[in-house]
Parts: C-alpha cells; sequence; structure tokens
C-alpha cells in the first residue's frame, strides 16, 4: 500500500489544532482542580481589584492632604508672619483668625483634614479650625499622643524638620475620646532644611482609614492592614495587632497572594513602599467550583469530535499558500538547504528585511549622492586613485557615466572679495559658486563641478568641449550671471587629459595657472599654454609642508609617506632637476623634519636626539632614493614615538577619571562638569573621550559604581535603605530605588533578603 506523503507545514498545521483540541480532554478529567483554581483566580482577582481600589482612594485623599498643605505653606498671612510684616488692619491676632478661618473652609472638602492644626515657632501659637491656642499645652491635653508627653510631643514633633513624612500608628486620645491615628507632617516654609517657621500637623485617625478598606470586610469577611516601607503598622481593618503578629507574613514584593493556612493574603505595593496587606477565608473561593465542574465534561465530547474534522479541514486549507510563498523565497534567495522552524516567523524576518534593506539604502544613497560625488570628483583630482578600473567603479557607485579619456580641468574663481572677511561676506561668497554651479548645469548638463576654497569651484569639462567650446561656456556663464547677478569670473585651464589618471595633472596645471596669473595680476580666461614658463624649480608648496608636518605630528606615518613620495616623483622622477636646486630642495625637506620633531610629544628624548643627528646627516650624494629612505626611516621612527606617546596619554587620563570617580561616587553633587573642571579637560571631550576608550558613557560607569557600592552595603551591613542611598551618592531613596532596580532588576531589600 502507498504511504501519502505529508509536508512538515501540514503537519505542524495539524498537530497544533490538535494540541488545541486536547485542552478540553486534559480539563475533562480535572475539572475539579480547574474549578478550584477559576474561582481561586476570579475571586483573587476581585479581592485584588477591591484592594488596589481601596489603595487608590487612600492615595488620593493623601495626595489632598498633601495639596492641602502646599496651599497652607503658600498662604498669605503666613506669608506676612514670617516676614515679619503687619497688616494696616491689626496685628497678628488678625492674620491667626483669618488662618483660621481658611483652614475650615478647605478641611470641608477631605475628612482627613478634620484634626489638622497648624504649630508656628515664632508665637509658640497653635491654629486650628475656628480656634487659636496661644497656650499650647492647653491644646495638648484635648488632643495629645498617649505614649508621647507634651515636652516631646513638642521637640520630636512640631520644632523638627519634616516634608511630607508620614508616622506610624500611635494610640491618640481626643478630646477624651481615644483612638489610634498617623500623622501627617509638614514644615513651613516648604524649602525648610535646617530650621522652619513652623508645622503643619494632620492627625489622621485610623477609622477614617478603615472606611476606605470596608469592601475587604463586608463582601469577603477579611481583614487587612498598611504598613509603610518601613513595616511600620499604618492601619488594622478588621483585626489587630496581636493577631497580624501571631501570623507569618512575609515581606515578599514579588509575590502578590499566598496561602496560610486556610486564608489567603494578598498583597500590594504603592509607590512609596506602603504594603497593602488583605486576609480572605478560603471558604469564600469556592462556591463557584461546582457548577464549572458539572459543566466541563458536557462540552469537551463534542469539542473533541467537530474540532478532529475542522482542524483536518484547516491544516490543509491553510498550509498550501504557505508553502507556495516559501518555495518562491527559497529559489530567489539560491539557497536551496533553506531551513526554517516556524514559518510565519521566516516570512515576516524575510519580507521585513528585504523592505527595510531597500528604503534604507535608497534613502540614505539619495542624502548623501551629492557629498559623494563630490567627494569623487576631489579624488580625481587629488589622484588618489591607482587604476582607470579604479575610476570607473567609484563613478558608478555615485551613479556618474564617464566614457571619454579626454577633456580638460578649470578653476573658476569669484572675483571682488580678496581677503575680506565676516559673515556677511562668507554668505555672498556660498550664494555666488551655488549661482555659478546652477548656471554651469543649465549650460552643459554633463559638466562636473566641486568646490575648493572659500570663492573657488573646480570644474571638469566633458571631451567634447575644445578650448574654443570652453570660452564659449566661459562667456554664456560670464554673460548669464554678469547681467542677472553682477558676478565677475576669471577662469585658469589646464592642459588636456587623455586618461582619467591625467585629471591631477590638468588640475595641478590649472592650480598653477591660477598663481601665476594671481602674481601678475591677470584677469579673465587664462591657459595653461600660455602662461610664462618658469625655469626648473623644484615644487615644493606650502601645502605639502603643512601637510608633511601634520601627518608626523600626529603620528600618520602611511600619510606622510604618501606625501614624501609625491615630492620625490614631482621633483626627481617628473623631471630633471639640477643639482643646486635638489640640494635646496633637501635642505627645506631637513628643515621641516626638524621643525616637527616636537621634544614634548616624545619621552625617549635620547632617541629623539638620534633622529635630529640622522636628519642633519642627509646628504644628496649618491641618488635621491637613498635620500627619500633615510627620510621614510625618520618618519616611521618619530610616528611610532608619537603613537607610544598617545596611548600613555589616553591611559593616564582615564585612569585619572576613573580615580576621581572612585574618590568621589558618594558626593550627589558630582557632574560631568564637576568632572571636567577636575581633570582640565572640555565636557564634550571627556565623554566622547571616554565612551571611545572604554566602550560606556561617564555616566552608566557612575551609575554601575554606585550600585556596586550599594551592594556590598547591603550585604555586610544592616543600614536603612535611606542611608545607603545618601552614601552612595543619591539625593533620594526613591531615586536610588529605581535605579537599583533597573540595573540589579530586583530592588534593594530584596536583594539583600536574597544575598544576606
Amino acid at each position: 500500500m502507498r504511504r501519502v506523503k505529508v509536508s512538515k507545514t501540514f503537519r505542524n498545521f495539524l498537530i497544533s489544532y490538535v494540541i488545541i483540541l486536547s485542552i478540553p480532554l486534559i480539563t475533562a478529567f480535572i475539572s475539579y482542580h480547574t474549578s478550584i483554581k477559576i474561582a481561586e483566580t476570579k475571586s483573587i482577582e476581585s479581592s485584588l481589584l477591591v484592594l488596589n481600589q481601596s489603595k487608590t482612594h487612600l492615595e488620593q485623599r493623601l495626595s489632598e492632604v498633601e495639596k492641602f498643605t502646599r496651599q497652607l505653606a503658600r498662604n498669605s498671612y503666613i506669608s506676612l508672619i514670617m516676614s515679619e510684616q503687619k497688616p494696616e488692619n491689626g496685628g497678628s491676632a488678625y492674620q491667626y483668625v483669618q488662618i483660621s478661618k481658611e483652614l475650615l473652609n478647605n478641611i470641608q472638602a477631605n475628612e482627613f483634614l478634620e484634626d489638622a492644626y497648624l504649630y508656628l515657632n515664632k508665637d509658640d501659637v497653635i491654629i486650628q479650625p475656628n480656634s487659636v491656642y496661644v497656650r499650647i499645652n492647653d491644646f495638648y491635653k484635648l488632643y495629645q499622643y498617649k505614649d508621647i508627653s507634651s515636652n516631646d510631643w513638642k521637640t520630636d514633633i512640631l520644632e523638627p524638620v519634616y516634608h511630607r513624612e508620614i508616622l506610624p500608628l500611635q494610640k491618640y486620645e481626643k478630646r477624651d475620646k481615644e483612638t489610634s491615628v498617623i500623622t501627617y507632617l509638614q514644615s513651613i516654609p516648604l524649602t525648610s532644611f535646617d530650621s522652619s517657621f513652623g508645622m503643619i500637623v494632620i492627625p489622621i485617625e485610623q477609622s477614617k482609614i478603615n472606611h476606605l478598606f470596608s469592601g475587604i470586610s463586608e463582601r469577603y469577611g477579611g481583614w487587612g492592614y498598611i504598613t509603610n516601607e518601613e513595616g511600620e503598622p499604618l492601619a488594622y481593618i478588621g483585626t489587630d495587632k496581636e493577631f497580624i503578629e501571631g501570623l507569618d507574613i512575609k515581606e515578599d514584593e514579588t509575590q502578590t497572594h499566598y496561602y496560610i493556612d486556610d486564608t489567603l493574603i494578598i498583597t500590594t505595593q504603592s509607590e512609596n513602599g506602603w504594603m497593602y496587606y488583605a486576609g480572605i477565608p478560603k471558604k469564600v473561593l469556592m462556591k463557584e467550583a461546582n457548577s464549572i465542574k458539572r459543566i466541563a465534561f458536557m462540552v469537551t465530547a463534542l469539542n473533541l469530535l467537530v474540532g478532529l474534522i475542522v482542524s483536518l479541514f484547516l491544516a490543509n486549507r491553510h498550509h498550501r499558500p504557505l508553502l507556495t510563498i516559501i518555495g518562491i523565497l527559497r529559489e530567489e534567495s539560491k539557497e536551496s538547504n533553506l531551513t526554517y522552524n516556524n514559518e510565519y516567523d521566516f516570512l515576516k524576518g524575510n519580507i521585513a528585511s528585504l523592505i527595510s534593506n531597500n528604503q534604507s539604502l535608497q534613502s540614505e544613497l539619495n542624502e548623501q549622492l551629492p557629498m559623494l560625488r563630490e567627494a569623487y570628483i576631489k579624488q580625481l583630482i587629488r589622484g588618489d586613485f591607482h587604476s582607470e578600473q579604479e575610476i570607473k567603479t567609484a563613478a558608478l557607485q555615485v551613479n556618474l557615466q564617464i566614457h571619454e579619456k579626454t577633456g580638460y580641468v578649470g578653476i573658476i574663481g569669484v572675483k571682488g572679495y580678496g581677503d575680506m572677511e565676516g559673515d556677511q561676506v562668507y554668505e555672498e561668497i556660498n550664494a555666488a559658486r551655488m549661482i555659478i554651479k546652477k548656471a554651469l548645469t543649465n549650460i552643459e548638463p554633463n559638466i562636473l563641478l566641486c568646490y575648493q576654497g572659500r570663492d573657488k569651484i573646480i570644474v571638469i569639462f566633458p571631451p567634447n568641449k575644445d578650448a574654443n567650446g570652453m570660452d564659449s561656456i566661459i562667456e554664456m556663464l560670464q554673460e548669464d550671471i554678469g547681467k542677472n547677478y553682477r558676478i565677475s569670473l576669471n577662469m585658469f585651464i589646464g592642459d588636456s587629459f587623455n586618461s582619467y589618471l591625467e585629471i591631477n595633472r590638468s588640475f595641478n596645471e590649472a592650480l598653477q595657472t591660477m598663481e601665476y596669473a594671481e602674481l601678475m595680476n591677470l584677469d579673465g580666461i587664462q591657459r595653461f599654454a600660455d602662461i610664462e614658463k618658469e625655469g626648473e624649480l623644484y615644487e615644493y608648496p606650502i601645502e605639502m609642508e603643512l601637510s608633511l608636518s601634520n601627518y608626523l605630528k600626529k603620528g600618520e606615518y602611511s600619510g606622510a609617506k604618501q606625501v614624501l613620495n609625491q615630492i620625490f616623483a614631482l621633483n626627481f622622477e617628473e623631471k630633471n632637476l639640477p643639482l643646486d636646486m635638489g640640494y635646496l630642495l633637501i635642505g627645506e625637506l631637513k628643515s621641516t623634519l626638524i621643525k616637527s620633531l616636537e621634544p614634548k610629544i616624545v619621552r625617549d628624548q635620547e632617541g629623539l636626539e638620534r633622529l635630529r643627528n640622522k636628519v642633519l646627516e642627509i646628504q644628496l650624494r649618491d641618488s635621491y632614493q637613498n635620500v627619500k629612505e633615510d627620510m621614510l626611516y625618520i618618519a616611521k621612527t618619530y610616528c611610532a614615538f608619537v603613537e607610544e606617546r598617545q596611548a600613555e596619554t589616553d591611559h593616564e587620563v582615564i585612569n585619572q577619571i576613573t580615580q576621581f570617580l572612585e574618590e568621589n561616587y558618594n558626593d550627589s553633587s558630582l557632574t560631568l562638569y564637576v568632572l571636567a573642571e577636575k581633570i582640565g579637560r572640555p565636557e564634550n571631550f571627556i565623554s566622547h573621550f571616554f565612551k571611545e576608550k572604554t566602550g560606556e558613557s561617564i555616566m552608566v560607569y557612575l551609575e554601575n559604581l554606585r550600585m556596586q557600592k550599594a551592594t556590598e552595603l547591603l550585604i555586610s551591613t544592616d543600614e536603612t535603605i535611606d542611608t545607603i542611598s545618601e552614601k552612595v551618592g543619591y539625593n533620594s531613596s526613591h531615586s536610588f530605588r529605581r535605579a537599583f532596580k533597573r540595573v540589579m532588576n530586583m530592588t534593594p531589600n530584596m536583594y539583600r533578603k536574597v544575598n544576606k
């Protein structure tokens, strides 16, 4: 019997559908446990929702309390008292009464503010809504903490500096009525540090907080309690301190629910570090379990039968288009052995990659094409290419078509600016060059252009333009821009080139023509063939000297070697330089070398002195080749000295930066500016230099250093998170916690529990 061949894609589809179908079957066997989990999960989610809603209400109330304190701190009457100014209609008593009235108006919107009062240090006065106490001991007899004396109340609560501080749950007596309160404290003014003008005190009764969490006890018959970030109690809902202490409650921020005996414990945490706990009896969770159990078995059989039929149909229907598309991609990619694990990932990856690469390349090429063309033209005139094939290949890359090997190179100069400086001058020159470039392109579309210097344009004329043809182009150009823009031009043309590799020679001839015309004060169109030829002088322009000197000082031997080879080629290979000119040229080169050998760059002063002596010993005796080899040796040796010194300097700067960070990481005011002032380098230089040498930014290095020190303190000490955050350079524990969790993927408390 012949076996039916089944494709991998069809098999994958069918297996996927069968796996989906197996879920109801498995559910039938574990329906009871499933029903418990479903009911449990639903109840947990519902209870978490109730707990989070209650938490949100509490945070809103506390946010209103904070807003109230900010408004009160900016009260105009309080500001008058702080500044010791007296209003025209009365003294301090009037101001106290006005503040009391405003307190009465503000507390009506939030029951948490019902017992709020304001203490003023200067006059030792307490202001309540509709009441002013000039003897604060009388006030404390009516509103007192059971475990705090009046002196401790004043020294520990009223006089210190607090910023949005909430004291844990304490016993409190309010007009002979015993209750428990948490206390919100805020010093005034808000910017107080060492001392304050007064204190806003807001006792919040536990019963008012419990009212917000009544859903836990009324709906689920459960209980709850709240702690601050230090684990101190803030409120008990439906329970008391003794009951909570008898439970083994975990303080694990990663667990939102777990069981203790037959009670489900659910937890949640707010951004300020407060922990909210709620306990729900397990029997409440099981109400819906039995109904789910009965339904599960009835659905399983029907799903299995219908599902198998539908799976076969869908697997056959969906796998065929995928096979067709994958086959096309494999064929186009010319990889017949291409394999894949997931068809959709394969298609998505290949198609997205093709689209993205195509769009990205097109966009980048279009943006960079003008710059690439100008760079290509400058390479042509500098003679950077070594073969005609290389020139043609590079031309195709910048979308230029070069068919002929003959033509002319010219330099167009904008007249009338000379040595003038200034932003306006540069703007006018740039505008003139853009006008000239556009006009030339309109006259002759195949012309090649690039900028040179501040007021020059290099032009490579197409091969079908002879000297007369170029004259007509220049005349048309001068007439156009002279008439329309009043721009005057000079034109300097080299001899024709008969090879791509001769473009550099034609350009140098145009350059010499320009220099000669400027020397002789000639205007208009000037050709290399027409200028007065000088005698056989050596060629060592200032540009070459500066280039050679810069390469040596930077330690770039390849650049120095190229310049020396070019100098010797121009003077000894391309012409028969007279002996006396040769002596002068060698003397100029020796002078350049001596000036470039800077003692402060090189540590090996003896080696540097040997190089100087070797330069002085150079003489044009046997052949120029020996002289060139000696100079190349000197350049190579000196560049090696410079590279060694640069590497040492870089290492010293990195060590200086890391040492300073090691010594000052605990300074919260440490910034890149402070570091730059210490190192004595610009901020941008330090930032880019450090990242280039180490692979990471200074701020990332500093943060990792602080995290390393923090982990050591978390493991080796029992100090609080606030203390550790200050020791490692953070202004607040909140910022430290966020940074620690971002770097270590866990909170500081969790890290301490795991590793200690």
